[in-house]
């Protein structure tokens, strides 16, 4: 009985050691529990602390209305803003494309020549142009040109021939002869009359620019531009001129013609109008110099020796040399036929020895040399 008794004591003590390490475990569990549960109840209190102390700190912060944008007008086109203020710089506008375009000009006899724009005989070198854009169903046009013709007139004792005023005709039907012929009272006196007569209008073309080149041309009528004595354009409007506008122009102009004189109006650069030394040949500048003329032998044949007869002197025709008395005849070159030697047929005397003479005989040829020669008759 001793030995069931045992197994079942064993059996009841491993049952009492689980039963207390499974209270052991839960009451730490519930320590555990209970010191999470109080850390969180901490942390919530000390949250609730910083909330109120931040509203204790709170300014109150009225609220800012923001005003709705302005609306503003849109900024006008780019080209307007050139148009209305054109920047030409301390240089000027090169305009060496609208030196290249052909034009008609009318002349004074009523004539029509193609001529090209830059041509020297057209606008002088060292001239002041004031180039003026018009059309006979311009209005505009034809309002201001009288004040053109006031202010040359005014100005003809200081300008002289070294301000020049250019009309040209653009954008027009009419014959270049009719136009001019019916605005002639208004026009200043000794202008040049010019027409754009080629296709596309191809003056206008080469003022509209491109690129990086300032427009000259908006498709609008008049257009006055001022080129100075390098042919760049200094000035430049492109509407009817009112009197402010007059008297800037005539200032400009006045401004302009005191550079003439000046080293400003000596350099040299192609499209200036003065054909230089060194802008011919190979470097051909075409707008000051022009296109090289084509020219047969013949011409040039013809032109060497009009230019020599000028040029040399007439030729004094001297007197053939006197043959020598020791000489029986002298040959067209001059050389000598010497007389015959020894006794005269007539009187058996030897002949007398030729007599000395200062001027030198020719002894190319001779009797006695040892040669017979029949062209001087040595044979007869």
């Amino acid at each position: 009985m001793r030995g069931p008794a045992r197994a079942g004591d064993r059996e009841a003590q491993r049952l009492v050691m689980s039963t207390g390490l499974s209270l052991v475990v839960a009451g730490i569990a519930a320590v555990l529990s209970l010191l999470i549960w109080r850390q969180i109840t901490g942390l919530e209190a000390e949250a609730r602390a910083l909330d109120l102390r931040a509203a204790s700190c709170a300014i109150a912060v009225a609220p800012v209305e923001v005003a709705a944008p302005e609306e503003r007008p849109p900024a006008p086109p780019q080209d307007r803003v050139q148009r209305e203020r054109p920047y030409l710089g301390d240089e000027g506008i090169d305009v060496s494309a609208a030196m290249r375009v052909p034009l008609q000009e009318v002349e004074a006899d009523g004539g029509i020549r193609s001529v090209r724009a830059g041509d020297p005989s057209l606008l002088a070198p060292d001239t002041i142009h004031v180039v003026n854009l018009w059309a006979v169903w311009c209005t505009a046009c034809k309002d201001e040109m009288p004040d053109f013709k006031a202010l040359f007139a005014a100005r003809a004792g200081d300008w002289g021939e070294r301000v020049r005023f250019a009309a040209v005709q653009v954008q027009d039907h009419s014959t270049p002869r009719d136009a001019y012929a019916s605005w002639a009272p208004m026009l200043p006196e000794g202008l040049l009359r010019l027409a754009d007569r080629g296709q596309d209008a191809p003056l206008l073309q080469a003022l509209r620019g491109g690129g990086e080149q300032q427009p000259l041309f908006f498709d609008e009528l008049p257009v006055t531009l001022v080129l100075d004595c390098n042919r760049r354009v200094r000035w430049a409007k492109f509407e009817r001129l009112g009197e402010g506008e007059l008297r800037d122009l005539e200032q400009s102009i006045d401004r302009l013609r005191g550079e003439l004189d000046t080293p400003r109006c000596r350099r040299q650069w192609c499209g200036n109008g003065r054909c230089e030394a060194g802008e011919t040949g190979a470097n051909r500048c075409v707008e000051d110099c022009g296109e090289p003329r084509l020219v047969s032998p013949a011409a040039v044949e013809e032109e060497t020796t009009a230019a020599e007869e000028v040029t040399t002197s007439p030729e004094v025709l001297e007197p053939p040399p006197q043959c020598p008395a020791h000489c029986a005849r002298c040959t067209a070159d001059g050389r000598c036929i010497p007389k015959l030697r020894g006794p005269t047929a007539t009187s058996g005397r030897p002949a007398e020895e030729p007599p000395s003479v200062s001027a030198p005989a020719p002894v190319a040829d001779r009797c006695g040399d040892g040669r017979c020669v029949a062209a001087d008759g040595e044979s007869r």
